[in-house]
């Protein structure tokens, strides 16, 4: 919840990358919104979650590196 508050959660940090990303010409502003939407989305649902349980989604929670090989 945090890293939500301070916006350098994943959700963010994406919505940042898309920004930079339609500015920079590298995709266009109509798949640049789409993922805002998406990403601004999940961002509500996370909130939710935490309103509703006091803590982060499994998916946060239970998150863990794994190595591609």
């Amino acid at each position: 919840d945090m890293h939500v508050r301070n916006k350098t959660d994943r959700y963010n940090l994406a919505l940042e990358t898309f920004s930079l990303l339609e500015r920079a010409g590298r995709i266009p502003s109509g798949t640049a919104s789409n993922l805002r939407k998406k990403y601004e989305a999940k961002l509500a649902e996370h909130k939710n979650y935490i309103q509703q349980f006091g803590d982060d989604p499994d998916e946060i929670t239970n998150w863990q590196w794994t190595r591609n090989s």
